[in-house]
């Protein structure tokens, strides 16, 4: 009884969001799309409920593993500091334990007395590399949009810039992101980390900008035994799978038109478990800056918007996202909360498509999601199992 009351709960959910399977951008391509929108929505329907059973389940079972963790942590300190009292008259070992302590320390983050609430921040413009590039090209291939190539540059100050004339007196510098890919260099452990990212972007007529918080969540960079059964044919080299969360921002050509879409990989299992990607939720973006003419909308000549996007993943099912237009400081404030939560190591990659994509800068701030302050605020969002609510956004 309560297994149905819970999903006649997330149909309740689910019937709130938009399905829309147009403008899928992802590889592998669902192919076969049935035309009978009833038909669609049931099984997207189905594909959901689904999906929040396997959130339930997922969550349980990541708790466990960082409980466990967390015990063979502290049964190593403890033997540790059995040792260190051992040996404390030794001093070149005290000073190379000290050393080494304050090492471990750091690099994972554990640092109590630290006030500082980002362990990490980073930018496009640091004088440390902190982003890598790589070129892709569309697929001649209908299951395939894309084709990452694998050689990976890391892209420091070097890199060409090009420059647009805003007027006659200021411009700005930015970084063409059409058909290329950038990803951060370093991994985002979840299962201890979360992320603020911020990304200021134009796009220029009929564009899209395509941003991962989680992608490459494979073998090459997570122990093998951290994956559950079901996710065995994880491969070393895999880019996407059912942990990835994809967030596209698309504008329309000759219009000021912009919509958000949260999307999201997941394996079929009436096809062998086959990799797909589905769109969830779709919302048009609102621009509250004075862009009325006569009363009606109008756009730029240079055709052009301007996007501040700032994202919060704690690696819970929900993710958060706040969008200003046009250098309005009104945002969109947009949450999704049907991704997988993930305690696994992911990489953060954004790339771009369309007539132009220029990427102005790229930041962000990783911190402690284990302090208690931020854990109330997770389970706070987490528990409410209903998106946040949005009057500034028109579902569409």
């Amino acid at each position: 009884m309560l297994e149905k009351q819970q999903e006649n709960e997330d149909s309740k959910n689910f019937k709130e969001l938009n399905i829309n399977k147009r403008d899928s951008y992802s590889q592998p391509l669902d192919k076969g799309l049935n035309t009978n929108k009833d038909d669609d929505l049931l099984g997207s329907e189905e594909i959901f409920i689904s999906i929040k059973k396997e959130i339930e389940t997922t969550k349980k079972r990541n708790e466990e593993y960082h409980l466990k963790k967390e015990s063979i942590k502290t049964i190593t300190n403890n033997n540790a500091n059995s040792k260190k009292n051992v040996d404390n008259e030794i001093i070149n070992n005290n000073h190379q334990t000290k050393t080494l302590e304050e090492k471990t320390e750091k690099e994972n983050n554990l640092n109590e007395n630290d006030n500082i609430n980002y362990l990490l921040e980073f930018n496009l413009n640091d004088d440390e590399t902190f982003f890598e590039y790589t070129q892709f090209n569309p697929s001649a291939n209908k299951n395939e949009q894309f084709n990452l190539n694998k050689n990976w540059i890391n892209l420091d100050k070097n890199f060409s810039r090009l420059y647009e004339i805003h007027n006659e007196i200021k411009g700005y510098e930015y970084i063409e992101l059409n058909q290329m890919a950038l990803r951060f260099i370093k991994e985002i452990d979840y299962d201890e980390i979360g992320l603020e990212l911020n990304l200021n972007f134009n796009l220029i007529g009929s564009s899209q900008m395509f941003i991962f918080t989680r992608c490459f969540v494979n073998k090459d960079i997570n122990e093998s035994s951290i994956f559950d059964e079901y996710s065995q044919n994880i491969e070393p080299n895999d880019i996407f799978n059912k942990y990835s969360s994809l967030i596209k921002i698309t504008k329309d050509n000759k219009s000021d038109s912009c919509f958000l879409t949260f999307s999201k990989y997941y394996n079929d299992v009436k096809e062998n478990n086959r990799l797909r990607h589905k769109d969830f939720l779709k919302r048009q973006l609102i621009d509250y800056s004075d862009k009325k003419k006569n009363g009606k909308d109008y756009y730029k000549s240079d055709d052009k918007t301007e996007f501040n996007v700032i994202i919060n993943d704690f690696g819970e099912e929900i993710i958060n996202v706040r969008v200003y237009l046009n250098n309005n400081e009104k945002p969109n404030d947009i949450s999704s909360n049907f991704f997988i939560p993930i305690n696994k190591k992911a990489k953060i990659m954004i790339f771009g498509k369309g007539a132009s994509v220029r990427l102005k800068d790229i930041s962000g701030k990783i911190f402690n999601k284990r302090n208690d302050a931020l854990k109330n605020l997770i389970k706070f969002e987490t528990e409410n199992s209903t998106p946040k609510n949005c009057e500034c956004c028109n579902i569409i």
